[in-house]
């Protein structure tokens, strides 16, 4: 069997004549694109029925994937899409997915171009670009899975545009690829890499003042959609052309990169339904904009509150000016010695002996200029390893922690959502209509979840499953139960994530957080001294590290709150049996 997702979906040989009903293709084409893991059958639910999936919906999942199993032709492995618990996987044997083989030419492409080879390039990257059919994906009904790879395999191939461009233009075939980048322009008039490469070309073709004409329109492009200047890329390509330095023909790469090596894109699936956030990715996309002196940025704000989902967009959005890849590194799961083994495997570099790591990767990180996120960095000693200095590079890292002792950093602090775009969000998962039937209960909701994104999504898919339930049932539950064992949905919860924030805290720090959950907020230092049996300096540092974690909110009055959910956990977590305090360790 051979699968297509370069275009419409196609399934090879002549299988489209038996497979006709939507439901079925599109369940086909959602294990396709996450072909070889795991899929549950709460997502495909909510995937095949995006307004809401009706209580059946296990059951005619079943039905479709038997339906399916019965029309594949005789001598297919019957192993193609197996049952798991809870849910299905398929599994593709190499050459079955036209996205493996584009990979693999591109790759291979790619490989001869970083050897200076470029009669060898133009074939494998021109026959990659040959099994596209048009938009990906684009005959299936949309939801979450199909718009990501859609936008996913849309990148991939413009990249690969840019790439097989960039070897005409080494040739110095000019000509050859005007036309197509005045279309491409246009219908990508913020991409600046596209842009830059026009203007090389018009250029070199004696039309300066229609390069200067091209600069001019992606300003306004850049300007108008996402409220930037152009970024150094472009910049440089405009001044050289200015001051008619484009005697030879310059590469569209404004950074040397060392021989060898490839060009990562390990970025996050971008989270469609980002909202509210407007400002914060605005301030995160200036940021990577410039050409800083300590080009580190830290997003750093309460469990749940959407500091990864933020320095993802950002990055999906800028990823063009930092045309030698992007690395995303989960700093929770790995010490800085293993992410930095990690990162030279990823540029294809020999990874050394430990005590030669930071050097390698410095030598190979200075010519590249490539967006480095750094997730969930419980500390600033996880941080500084990974910042390659001397390097056009950019670190993002999000964090619990403020990292305010992380040297020339900028700080974004993530907070909750207004109310208004918490009901938004909640409106685009439940549905307009449905949440207009209920204002009250879904402002109820959006309130007693503290206005936090992740319990936002995880309240919502509560009552996209239970579609026939009021709202107001789950706004009375979040009301009268612990909040925390009302928002899970498979592997989403909350808990999880506030408990790695505690985790951070010493001994005592954890025992001053458990009873500040018995506090009316909003509360003084002389409050949590007087509840901890600690003295005032005491109890002010501790507020200080509470702070730190934004384990605890300060209002204007210098006075502080815990919000419900994390006082829930608080409380949870004296009723656990936290060990008192040790009031004659602590006064003085």
């Amino acid at each position: 069997m051979k699968f297509g997702v370069l275009g419409a979906y196609q399934i090879f040989p002549g299988l489209r004549h038996r497979i006709r009903a939507a439901k079925h293709r599109k369940l086909l084409a959602l294990l396709t694109v996450n072909a070889d893991h795991f899929v549950s059958v709460d997502r495909l639910a909510q995937e095949l029925w995006p307004v809401g999936p009706p209580l059946s919906a296990p059951n005619l999942i079943r039905q479709y994937v038997s339906a399916i199993r019965r029309a594949l032709p005789a001598g297919v492995d019957a192993d193609l899409i197996s049952t798991m618990p809870a849910g299905y996987r398929m599994s593709l044997q190499p050459g079955d997915l036209d996205r493996h083989e584009f990979d693999r030419l591109v790759d291979e492409g790619r490989t001869a171009l970083t050897l200076g080879l470029l009669d060898e390039a133009a074939d494998p990257l021109a026959a990659a670009l040959a099994l596209w059919r048009g938009e990906p994906l684009a005959d299936l009904e949309p939801s979450p899975s199909i718009e990501a790879e859609a936008r996913r395999l849309t990148e991939r191939w413009l990249a690969t545009v840019e790439l097989r461009v960039d070897v005409e233009l080494d040739r110095g075939r000019y000509d050859r690829v005007l036309d197509e980048l005045a279309a491409l322009v246009t219908l990508h008039p913020a991409r600046e890499g596209l842009r830059a490469r026009q203007m090389r070309a018009l250029y070199a073709t004696g039309r300066r003042a229609d390069a200067l004409s091209a600069f001019r329109e992606g300003r306004e492009a850049l300007i108008d959609s996402i409220g930037i200047e152009p970024g150094p890329q472009l910049q440089q390509v405009h001044r050289m052309i200015l001051n008619d330095e484009l005697t030879a023909p310059p590469g569209v790469r404004t950074v040397r990169r060392p021989p060898g090596g490839h060009r990562p894109a390990q970025l996050p699936v971008d989270v469609p339904d980002l909202v509210g956030r407007d400002d914060d990715v605005a301030r995160v996309s200036r940021f990577l904009s410039a050409e800083a002196a300590s080009p580190v940025m830290v997003i750093s704000g309460k469990a749940g509150v959407g500091k990864s989902v933020l320095a993802v967009r950002a990055g999906h959005l800028l990823r063009d000016r930092f045309p030698d890849g992007q690395l995303f590194l989960r700093m929770d799961r790995e010490t800085p010695q293993e992410a930095l083994r990690r990162v030279l495997r990823a540029l294809g570099a020999p990874v050394p002996p430990d005590q030669d790591l930071h050097e390698t990767y410095a030598t190979w990180m200075r010519h590249r200029r490539m967006l480095i996120v750094l997730d969930d960095a419980a500390h600033e000693r996880d941080v500084r390893p990974l910042i390659p200095a001397g390097s056009p590079s950019v670190v993002l890292v999000t964090s619990p922690s403020v990292l305010a002792g992380l040297e020339g950093a900028q700080h974004l602090v993530c907070t909750a959502l207004t109310e208004a775009a918490g009901v938004r969000m909640l409106a685009g998962i439940i549905g307009q209509e449905r949440a207009d039937a209920e204002p009250d209960a879904v402002h109820a909701v959006v309130t007693r979840v503290g206005r936090l994104p992740l319990a936002v999504r995880i309240a919502g898919s509560r009552l996209v499953v239970h579609r026939h339930r009021p709202v107001a049932d789950l706004a009375r539950r979040l009301a009268t139960r612990n909040p925390l064992d009302v928002l899970r949905h498979g592997d989403l919860q909350l808990r999880p994530r506030i408990a790695a924030s505690y985790g951070r805290l010493d001994e005592l720090h954890q025992r001053v957080f458990a009873r500040l959950g018995t506090l009316p907020g909003p509360f003084d230092v002389d409050a949590v001294a007087a509840a901890t049996e600690l003295s005032v300096d005491a109890a002010d540092a501790a507020i200080d590290r509470l702070l730190e974690l934004h384990l605890v909110d300060a209002d204007s009055g210098g006075r502080y709150v815990l919000d419900r959910l994390i006082a829930a956990f608080a409380q949870e977590r004296l009723h656990a049996g936290t060990p008192g305090l040790n009031p004659d360790s602590h006064r003085h």
